[in-house]
């Protein structure tokens, strides 16, 4: 079984620290490993949650499921 995960941050500063990617993964990959399933992660970073056609990441991780 996979577990497809989406990770984004808005800034570009939060992008450039990584650190809230880098905490949502490992809440991804946490999930993930207590379940039994491979993490697939699929990453935004620096853009804009408010559409979501600009979105690479996230029609990746849609086109996934």
């Amino acid at each position: 079984m996979k577990a497809v995960g989406y990770v984004r941050v808005s800034t570009q500063g939060q992008a450039e620290d990584g650190v809230s990617l880098d905490a949502q993964e490992a809440k991804v990959r946490a999930w993930a490993e207590l379940n039994g399933a491979e993490p697939v992660i699929f990453r935004d970073e620096g853009i804009s949650g408010k559409r979501s056609d600009n979105r690479p990441g996230l029609k990746a991780a849609l086109d996934a499921v």
